[in-house]
């Protein structure tokens, strides 16, 4: 059979030569039957569709030409045969499901990772290319090291359990060598790439018995054309000498931005101004690096407006649906830890056991609260959480019962949704087949997300959520291996579909193409962008195998390529896209601001750069100061000077920079941002939101407020409005909780002492004046603890076990030492205990009411620790601190109030004066601070004169929250090991600009009366500052 070659370069030539190569072979009959063989789909579309206007100037249409690529005419020549001994296609479950087994039952060398699915991942990775290696290359392999040696171990153990029953695309490749070829007529070899020993098997076999034609599509680089040439050299014997004398092709024009960002909005903008001259579809856009240009591309042609194809920007296991299934199947294998199941709940929208959508931030709520950590707590503790919402009781106010009802409702869902994810799974890995396993897990998905509910999901969820469920129906192709079902082979299988599937955007030649650079080979257009040619992206670092190193891979003659292959194939890309289309825009980032890193260009763009700036010498690192290029030198800059901005969101940004007026409601609203934030006098932007529209007031006949929150808006004006008004706080994570913090260990002293002295009270046998408590009774507070200590660890809130058995040792001891410290200080002053968490706003007990100036009346709740009376029948109101006396110090009855953030003991003083006595009757008020480092009582003399201080101050804090007046107040020093204030800190990176800015207002005649309580000392006399 003849032979003749061409070394036309990629693009228009290439096509015109296959033009002319059809056109000689068909001169005589143009039905004679004609064979490409293209490199890719893409390659053979664009080969029909330029082909489709004749074979000659003039003409109309071509017939019998069959395009396809060598692996598909392998299994079209070889399939019959190995399906007649009862073989059927190796799909990607079957090979997935086998080696996961195989590595799980002799892991060698792998044992301790057998279980990850990058192992698996890595092994099929390192198998594909082992199965081009013949059986003596393998012996040497597997002899070079022990792990070399499992790795050849695990490939021939699964290829040998697949063999009897299987075939894969390295068999059809070796069949085809030796079964009768189909009738192929004259075979072209359209653009042939790297081959490998197979396929090259094959490709000489068709070569030695038909007609053949190669077009090679050289680049004019020697290395880069290595891989052609070398199936070129093989199929015509020699290498075709027009390929010899190409010239290396450059780009057209260079184009360099400060990051990948600002890069592609400029190609954009570009491919804008493009399409004004040029239809879509000749028009394309080559990346070098999927992350982070596929994405971005898509992103802003989107924006823009740009109809595109080509691959999809995420792969279709990072969609909605795929990540709900793997997710849930992830937290089976960590013990259902309550992050994970959330976290893939959330993921799409989803349903629970009952049909009902998922509400997840109420399961969040519900979970996180009752303290769930992993599977040991789920069940037992929403029981328990069900059977308190329902426990109504007295102390429940009838207008919480529906909500508690309605917490019981959600919480009932979580669990058996919950239970039902894990009965499931259960079920998989006790079923009998593998199809019934795929029922299962389809009937799962199929409540969780209805049909109906995905078709309401954009295009590419839904093509994701289509290939989920053809991933899962995959899995009972698995009944035709002897491998027992199970959820670690179910999850690793279907991870790798998912994995392995790839979305498309839209169809070939429907508007501008974007692809990987990989796709220039053979592509036709008259105008490509090709993008991200740094050195660091193109070629990058490229990394050795870690299974089949480079030294292992020297080893194989040839047989297994190496990273220079790699790097050829990469150049070699490169080349071609800038032989694809007579006009060639490359560019790439100066660097990396994430990074905060520089970039130079890449090596194989240095020619582009050499020829444009006239300079034969030039240094990559020079190109800053070379002429010819073209340079965005910032998003501002590229954004001012370009006459096509591609984005609505671009051309309102520059009509606000260039000042240009226009009805705009987001601009408008941004200027006014910056200006109310950057000005000398506080805005709405500073927390002075007003009484429009009205916010919750804390006087009024229907109005109660805490000191302790009146408290805590003294500290922060603005974490007041997002905490007690808008009803945001920080979100704290079971998971974290290592050990039981301060507050609920203060929390839990109270409840301890409070039910120690109630059932003491209704037995009447509480100590009296100056009585010590009885043995009996120390004995009944450590079982108190005990039963205490049980409600905690079920509430999730005791941290690790280890930890809370130390720390309660520590709580006996504190509290039976605080039975000792008050017996003592009783005896002292003559006093007995009358009452515990004496309530006062809540429920039937009336608030504590304080007169204020104007006639307004604050009422207040809360509950006083602790209420003692003396033999003289003086009453001492207590309340106990398990924490540092350090911010209580100050307190004097020159300064009783502290700035407003010390208002317990007043209040607490006049609700115990209203119950137990009557207004003439004497109070006292103290702080009891007992801790492991701090013993101490810090006590208050309630005086006219500290009264007046307080009405005072809660009459300014009042009047500050009825007016709307709520800035941001952060703490003078800097966190460094905790975050102080949340509010003023939210992403913990600091507050120093919010202090700044209090500093800058706090002396403002709006803020001046609430100043001069809560920083008495920073405004001295009316328009002058404390220094």
């Amino acid at each position: 059979m003849s032979v003749t070659d061409c070394g036309a370069a990629c693009g228009r030539s290439a096509l015109t030569a296959l033009r002319e190569a059809l056109a000689t072979v068909k001169a005589a009959d143009p039905l004679a039957p004609v064979t490409v063989i293209v490199p890719n789909n893409i390659a053979g579309i664009v080969a029909r569709r330029h082909l489709a206007h004749g074979l000659i100037d003039g003409g109309n249409g071509v017939a019998g030409i069959w395009f396809t690529t060598l692996r598909r005419l392998a299994e079209f020549t070889a399939a019959p045969a190995l399906t007649a001994e009862d073989r059927k296609p190796a799909v990607s479950t079957v090979a997935t499901a086998i080696l996961s087994e195989q590595l799980r039952s002799a892991p060698g060398l792998f044992a301790s990772v057998a279980g990850h699915p990058a192992t698996t991942r890595a092994l099929l990775k390192a198998g594909r290319a082992l199965r081009d290696v013949d059986a003596t290359i393998l012996d040497e392999i597997a002899g070079a090291n022990a792990l070399t040696a499992d790795v050849v171990r695990l490939h021939r153990g699964a290829v040998d359990r697949l063999s009897t029953d299987w075939y894969d695309e390295a068999d059809l490749l070796r069949e085809a060598c030796s079964q009768p070829l189909p009738e192929v007529g004259t075979v072209v070899f359209y653009l042939p790439q790297d081959l490998t020993r197979a396929e090259s098997a094959f490709a000489e076999r068709l070569a030695a018995e038909s007609d053949t034609h190669v077009i090679l599509g050289a680049t004019g680089d020697s290395r880069a054309d290595r891989g052609p040439a070398t199936a070129a050299s093989a199929l015509t014997g020699e290498l075709p000498t027009d390929a010899v004398a190409l010239a290396q092709p450059t780009a057209t024009r260079v184009l360099h931005a400060s990051d990948a960002d600002d890069e592609v909005r400029a190609v954009v903008r570009e491919v804008v101004s493009a399409l004004s001259t040029t239809a879509a579809h000749r028009v394309g856009i080559l990346y070098s690096r999927r992350v982070p240009y596929a994405r971005l591309l898509n992103e802003q042609l989107v924006a823009a407006g740009v109809r595109f194809n080509g691959p999809g920007a995420r792969p279709v296991e990072e969609r909605a649906v795929p990540r709900l299934l793997l997710g849930l199947m992830r937290a089976r294998a960590g013990g259902y830890r309550r992050g994970d199941v959330m976290r893939a709940f959330g993921e799409a929208p989803a349903r629970d056991v009952t049909g009902a959508r998922i509400s997840v931030s109420r399961w969040e709520r519900i979970s996180r609260g009752i303290g769930i950590v992993d599977d040991t707590d789920w069940d037992e503790r929403l029981e328990a959480f069900i059977t308190e919402q329902r426990a109504a009781s007295a102390e429940v106010a009838e207008g919480d019962l529906a909500w508690r009802e309605r917490d019981a409702q959600d919480a009932e869902q979580l669990r058996d949704t919950v239970r039902a994810v894990g009965e499931t799974f259960d079920k998989v890995d006790r079923s009998t087949s593998w199809a019934d396993a795929a029922v299962l897990l389809t009937g799962l998905l199929d409540w969780m997300v209805p049909e109906s509910e995905s078709t309401r999901l954009p295009l590419e969820e839904q093509y994701a959520a289509v290939a989920t469920r053809r991933a899962l129906a995959g899995v009972a192709d698995l009944d035709l291996t002897d491998l027992s079902p199970s959820m670690v082979l179910v999850e690793e299988t279907v991870q790798q579909q998912l994995e392995a599937g790839s979305e498309r955007v839209g169809r070939f030649g429907d508007g501008v193409f974007v692809g990987p650079v990989a796709d220039a080979i053979g592509l036709d257009l008259d105008v490509v962008f090709v993008v991200g040619l740094s050195e660091d992206q193109c070629p990058g670092r490229v990394t050795e195998d870690p299974l089949l190193p480079e030294r292992i891979r020297a080893r194989t003659g040839g047989q297994l390529p190496g990273i220079r292959e790699t790097i050829d194939r990469q150049h070699r890309s490169v080349l071609a896209a800038f032989q694809c289309a007579p006009t060639v825009v490359a560019t790439f980032p100066r660097g990396d601001l994430r990074r905060q890193t520089d970039r130079i260009p890449s090596r194989w763009l240095l020619p582009t750069l050499r020829q444009l700036s006239g300079d034969p010498t030039l240094a990559a690192t020079a190109y800053a100061t070379a002429g010819g290029i073209e340079s965005v030198p910032s998003f501002a800059a590229g954004l001012l000077s370009t006459s096509h901005p591609s984005t609505e969101q671009e051309w309102r940004t520059r009509a606000v920079a260039t000042h240009t007026t226009f009805d705009d409601p987001t601009m408008t609203a941004a200027r006014e941002l910056q200006q109310g934030r950057s000005g000398e006098t506080p805005t709405r932007f500073d927390g002075l939101v007003g009484t429009t529209p009205p916010l919750p007031a804390v006087t009024g006949a229907d109005a109660i407020v805490s000191p302790t929150a009146l408290e805590s808006f003294a500290v922060c004006p603005y974490a007041y409005f997002v905490q007690r008004i808008l009803g945001v706080r920080p979100v704290e994570e079971p998971e974290d909780v290592f050990e039981v913090s301060p507050a609920e260990v203060g929390t839990f002293i109270h409840r301890c002492f409070d039910s120690l002295i109630a059932e003491a009270a209704e037995q009447d046998t509480l100590p009296g004046y100056g009585e010590p408590w009885t043995s009996q009774q120390r004995a009944r507070m450590q079982i108190i603890v005990g039963e205490e200590g049980q409600r905690l660890v079920a509430s999730g809130h005791a941290g690790h076990p280890l930890m809370w058995e130390r720390r309660l040792i520590e709580i006996r001891r504190q509290l039976d030492d605080m039975l000792t410290d008050d017996e003592r200080w009783r005896a002292e002053h003559g006093a007995r205990i009358v009452g515990s968490e004496v309530r006062f706003g809540f429920d039937d007990a009336p608030p504590m009411e304080l007169a204020l100036g104007g006639g307004d009346v604050v009422r207040m709740r809360g509950s006083a620790d602790l209420v003692m009376e003396t033999e003289t029948g003086a009453l001492i109101v207590v309340d106990i601190k398990t924490g540092s006396p350090t911010k209580f110090e100050d307190i004097s009855t020159a300064n009783p109030v502290v700035g407003g953030t010390k208002l317990q003991l007043p209040a607490y003083a006049h609700a115990v004066r209203a119950k137990y006595g009557d207004p003439s009757s004497e109070v006292e008020a103290l702080y009891w601070f007992h801790s492991p480092r701090a013993k101490k009582r810090i006590a208050l003399e309630l005086t006219e004169d500290v009264q007046a201080q307080y009405v005072n101050a809660v009459e300014r804090l009042a009047t500050a929250i009825n007016s709307g007046i709520f800035p941001p107040r952060p703490p003078e020093k800097a966190d460094y090991l905790w975050v102080q204030c949340p509010y003023c800190n939210p992403d913990g990176l600091g507050h120093s600009d919010v202090r700044e800015r209090w500093e800058t207002i706090k002396t403002t005649p709006q803020l001046r009366e609430l100043v001069t309580l809560i920083e008495p000392g920073a405004v001295v006399s009316e328009g002058t500052q404390h220094d």
